[in-house]
């Protein structure tokens, strides 16, 4: 059960960066991911909460996101 925890939580915090780092809307991102535009959004607030601010994702990062999303596919 902790290791799906902790998978959730990357997956969070890797979908607040990609949002972050990118100029397409939240929206779209949101249904890439497959996830609600509510829920990105609240991932993106407690984000901002906790830190004052997300690192951008670097290219390897979202190459690794792309290929674990694509794998769940």
């Amino acid at each position: 059960m902790e290791s799906n925890l902790s998978f959730l939580s990357e997956f969070k915090a890797d979908a607040v960066k990609l949002v972050n780092s990118s100029s397409r809307p939240v929206t779209q991102i949101a249904r890439e991911l497959g996830v609600s535009e509510s829920a990105l959004r609240a991932w993106i607030k407690k984000v901002g909460n906790e830190n004052d601010g997300v690192k951008p994702m670097s290219m390897e990062e979202q190459l690794k996101l792309g290929k674990r999303e694509n794998e769940e596919l």
